[in-house]
């Protein structure tokens, strides 16, 4: 679970970023 939280976490980042 930990690592799927990380994921999406990265995910919104890469969605904030564009």
């Amino acid at each position: 679970m930990g690592a799927i939280s990380l994921r999406a976490v990265l995910h919104i980042n890469d969605t904030v970023a564009l």
